[in-house]
């Protein structure tokens, strides 16, 4: 009988684990660029749908014609555009990634930004139009992204995922 002894060195996983974690959990580096890039992605898709369905090319309910008299115009969610800037990637201030942890990543709008006719945050007024609520009817903002968005998001992690990989081996 004999005992075979196989000696390996973990540190790079543990390095990888490690900078997967700390890119997750609000850290820097190549993890947290690509978590970045990757929302930064979904909500350029979110505000391009946004854009589309409030000009009447999607399926939101249309206004009535009381609203539309009142507001002047037939744009859907379109008043303040607060709503629709919220989306926008390039503002990042109350949008994208908004959260982090061990488990995944959370992206949308953030909470607490004050919407400016309304005593609801910008993030809670998003929710009661994307629930629907007593007389507003539900109209979807955030929604799964199509194969397209996914497909960029994750080759985005692709090449978050590959830096962290060289920076680990080195």
């Amino acid at each position: 009988m004999f005992t075979l002894k196989i000696k390996m060195n973990l540190e790079p996983l543990s390095k990888l684990r490690r900078a997967w974690i700390s890119g997750l959990s609000g850290g820097s580096g190549a993890m947290r660029d690509a978590l970045e890039k990757a929302s930064g992605i979904y909500m350029q898709s979110m505000y391009e749908r946004f854009n589309r369905y409030s000009s009447g090319g999607g399926d939101w309910t249309p206004l009535k014609p009381s609203t539309i008299s009142r507001k002047g115009h037939d744009a859907i969610l379109i008043d303040t555009y607060t709503l629709r800037n919220a989306l926008d990637p390039r503002s990042m201030v109350s949008s994208g990634l908004v959260s982090a942890g061990r488990s995944g990543y959370r992206i949308g709008i953030q909470d607490g930004i004050p919407h400016p006719r309304s005593k609801l945050s910008v993030s809670q007024l998003a929710s009661v139009h994307q629930q629907g609520l007593g007389r507003v009817p539900a109209r979807a903002i955030i929604v799964e992204p199509s194969w397209t968005t996914k497909h960029k998001m994750a080759k985005a992690m692709e090449v978050g995922l590959k830096q962290v990989l060289r920076e680990t081996v080195e």
